[in-house]
């Protein structure tokens, strides 16, 4: 949040905050309670694996994730584990954050993922996204989501800022995982 200078508004929502998906309302995504700490992913051909583990895990019909990508699109590989000791494998895809495709927040500023410096570079973007799975197994608990780059369009790279469980149930709060990439 803040993070061009002349423009305090800019970038991402508050710390703490809860922000509605604007194309999909049943999808809340709480963000972490603070920026400075290692609370999101960035996925590359360079960094292309992490794990998100809950903090209390829960059975959701559907997991959704706030994401966003430069250079992008790229491909994003989840196996979600769950209680019972069974997993299922998916994949959703990171549009570019200039995409046209349905938009879950408007940042305004740019961040990038690449150098991660600030570009001022068109301060209506980057746009985030909803990365949506399906989950198969719903009536046990997730225990464990592990993220895979697939792969991505020249030196693509996505950042997950969130993740949020089905409309049913509550949503996963960025701050309710451990991070390991």
């Amino acid at each position: 949040q803040g993070y061009l200078p002349i423009a305090p508004g800019t970038g991402l929502p508050p710390a703490g905050s809860t922000i509605t998906n604007i194309s999909a309302p049943d999808h809340l995504y709480a963000l972490a309670p603070n920026y400075t700490a290692a609370n999101a992913v960035l996925l590359s051909s360079n960094r292309p694996t992490a794990t998100l583990t809950p903090a209390t895990a829960t059975s959701y019909p559907a997991l959704s994730f706030l994401t966003a990508c430069g250079n992008g699109p790229a491909t994003i590989g989840c196996t979600i584990y769950h209680a019972n000791n069974t997993s299922e494998s998916n994949y959703f895809i990171v549009p570019d954050w200039m995409a046209q495709a349905p938009i879950a927040f408007i940042a305004n500023g740019r961040v990038n993922v690449t150098t991660k410096t600030v570009d001022t570079y068109d301060r209506g973007n980057p746009r985030l996204y909803a990365g949506d799975v399906s989950l198969k197994t719903t009536n046990s608990p997730v225990t464990r989501i592990a993220l895979s780059y697939i792969r991505g369009a020249g030196n693509g790279n996505a950042a997950i800022f969130a993740v949020s469980g089905g409309a049913e149930t509550p949503a996963l709060a960025e701050d309710d995982y451990n991070v390991n990439t």
